[in-house]
């Protein structure tokens, strides 16, 4: 919590006045920066610096978060040829799948927009088990920020929990091991470390490859990142109501709950009669998991 507490007032103290003067207003949140992850004054620079990456024009499919100052880089990226996924706001509806090859051009821009993507012909939301049984596998990760270091971590995320989108997908083997880190923001985000005495890299998850700003790229060579086993053993220290507040980490959940009883059963090979049946705990996420499903579906 002191933490949570200490990067709110880093924000404050050494991003906000200044960001205040470059970010564009949303229509639900306003002027209020400390919500969302706004657009800025020449974002579009930035998104230039993103599409001259090797790592991007060799990618397929990208993640791309639901941050305002995406938007342009969505669009672009649609009009590449790539795929993109993206959350929906706070993970509340899991995942959305924006496949070029099933968009018409003329709606590229409307299926850039948060509020455009996830109509009908559009995007299509799809849960961690379609996303792996679809054989989706994501090349690149590209996030906003509200606030990052020099050092290529996260001082102040956007309300998307992008850490735990990098660790389910870590988890659930649909980001490439290779796949690298991404950070879009204003230079004015860019917090010098020289100027706060507090070090995040502790509790940081993900460190970026890339820092782009409308002015430079930054490069990040020797990024450290999670490996699957670590990443399962931070997702397993999140608390109950993160659980429950985020409907990926409830189907995670569940997903482990049916693997974890598929492993005792032997994959099917034991007789019926010695497969012992599901725990109390197993049978709740089991169920957690059938509902998501059927809502998926709707």
């Amino acid at each position: 919590m002191a933490g949570q507490l200490d990067k709110q007032h880093i924000f404050d103290k050494y991003v906000l006045p200044e960001l205040a003067k470059y970010a564009y207003p949303d229509s639900r949140f306003g002027h209020d920066y400390r919500s969302f992850v706004p657009d800025f004054r020449d974002s579009s620079l930035a998104i230039d610096h993103v599409v001259k990456l090797p790592q991007y024009q060799s990618a397929k499919t990208i993640l791309i978060t639901p941050d305002n100052s995406l938007e342009k880089l969505r669009f672009r990226a649609l009009q590449d040829g790539k795929q993109i996924v993206v959350a929906t706001y706070g993970l509340r509806r899991g995942f959305v799948l924006l496949n070029p090859r099933k968009i018409t051009e003329d709606n590229f821009e409307a299926a850039s927009w948060l509020d455009g993507m996830e109509k009908p012909g559009i995007g299509r939301l799809l849960s961690l088990v379609q996303i792996q049984e679809e054989g989706i596998l994501i090349d690149l990760f590209i996030t906003g920020a509200s606030a990052i270091g020099d050092d290529g971590i996260i001082m102040r995320q956007s309300p998307h929990n992008v850490d735990i989108q990098w660790l389910i997908a870590r988890e659930r083997g649909f980001i490439s091991p290779k796949a690298q880190a991404v950070c879009v923001v204003h230079a004015c985000q860019v917090i010098h470390k020289n100027a706060i005495k507090t070090d995040f890299a502790a509790e940081s998850i993900v460190q970026y490859d890339f820092i782009v700003t409308p002015q430079k790229v930054l490069d990040f060579p020797d990024a450290p990142k999670f490996d699957k086993e670590a990443s399962e053993k931070r997702i397993d220290s999140l608390n109950s109501d993160a659980l429950h507040g985020i409907p990926p980490l409830q189907e995670l959940a569940g997903i482990r709950a049916m693997e974890k009883i598929m492993r005792k059963s032997g994959f099917g090979l034991k007789e019926e009669s010695q497969v012992s049946s599901p725990s109390a705990e197993e049978r709740m996420a089991i169920d957690m998991v059938e509902r998501l499903m059927r809502g998926y579906k709707a």
